[in-house]
């Protein structure tokens, strides 16, 4: 989700559902040597909601659950999707999802849970960069970006006042290969990286990529993430229209 935002196509919205990203991964170790860009001490935006809540833009910071949620909304109900996630501005046109939340405040929400960049050489370009638009040419060679699981679900009130409801984010998403689906496992949160002084993910709204995309934060490590022609959205299985939320 979100290389190279050019050929932008907004898609009308037809419903509004926060949006998780719950860490599957343990803090990083006490005594570790900083990575460039990782944040060692909470940024002077963030404030606190609750013990142990926190919140940075529309990015809330949950450490006991180990999660961090932001607000978005149903993009395409049906089609050919390459992201399950882009930003307002981004690949909406091939995205299920989309989402007003700043990439670097994610990213950094991330950090400070303590998944992120770990070493000197990640944030790095990766050595095939890809272009501004993915194609089938850069995806038969591009190596799949590292970084740890991470679990993404999608919640949302059918009704007014209704009890929420949560599914996977991979459950919007089928695979016409196998012909179900896409499989049920963690993505990988690989943070994106620097490139001419720019965060990608925050220039080109990079969140969660069904293709291979290392400008994303996050990428797909299922078979057939080098593949663009076989991911739909899973018309059947999103969010029923409904008021914002």
């Amino acid at each position: 989700m979100v290389a190279g935002a050019s050929h932008r196509c907004p898609v009308p919205v037809s419903r509004c559902l926060p949006l998780f990203l719950a860490c599957a991964v343990l803090a990083a170790a006490p005594g570790r040597a900083q990575a460039p860009g990782e944040v060692s001490t909470p940024p002077a935006s963030l404030q606190t909601v609750a013990p142990g809540v926190y919140r940075l833009g529309s990015v809330t910071i949950d450490r006991a659950a180990r999660e961090v949620r932001f607000p978005g909304a149903v993009n395409l109900i049906e089609g050919p999707v390459e992201y399950l996630l882009v930003g307002d501005q981004g690949k909406t046109h091939e995205s299920v999802l989309r989402t007003g939340a700043d990439p670097v405040q994610v990213h950094t929400a991330m950090l400070l849970l303590g998944v992120g960049k770990l070493t000197a050489k990640d944030g790095a370009a990766p050595d095939k960069a890809p272009p501004s638009a993915i194609d089938a040419g850069y995806l038969a060679t591009a190596k799949l970006p590292e970084g740890p699981p991470v679990t993404i679900l999608v919640r949302w009130r059918p009704k007014e006042g209704g009890d929420p409801v949560t599914q996977r984010g991979e459950s919007l998403i089928d695979n016409t290969k196998t012909k179900a689906p896409m499989s049920e496992a963690d993505w990988l949160y690989n943070g994106s990286y620097f490139s001419e002084g720019q965060f990608l993910a925050a220039s080109d709204k990079s969140f969660v990529a069904v293709i291979t995309d290392p400008a994303a934060l996050v990428n797909n490590p299922r078979p057939g993430h080098e593949d663009e022609s076989i991911w739909f959205a899973a018309a059947r299985r999103r969010p029923a229209a409904g008021p914002r939320v």
